[in-house]
């Protein structure tokens, strides 16, 4: 069985450094999607406008995601040079 990818091209992936298994992948479809490597299979879904004051504006590209080199927390940039935190 394969699990549901992003619904729009994907800008960016990178591997989480304390565990090469999991990787991030952002996408123009505002998601971020956190996957295990071993067995492909989709392990979060991260759309990065719900529940924030931004859900009532248009969605954000996420153009880029990178992982803090220690903690499971990633910063993502999105269009309109918003920059979010999040924990993985």
């Amino acid at each position: 069985m394969t699990e549901a990818g992003h619904a729009e091209t994907v800008f960016d992936l990178e591997f989480c450094p304390s565990d090469r298994n999991i990787f991030a992948s952002c996408s123009y479809d505002g998601t971020v999607r956190i996957w295990d490597s071993n067995n492909a299979k989709l392990l979060y879904v991260n759309d990065t406008l719900r529940n924030t004051p931004l859900s009532k504006e248009e969605k954000h590209i996420i153009y880029s995601v990178s992982w803090h080199p220690t903690e499971s927390k990633l910063v993502i940039s999105l269009s309109y040079l918003f920059r979010h935190w999040w924990e993985a």
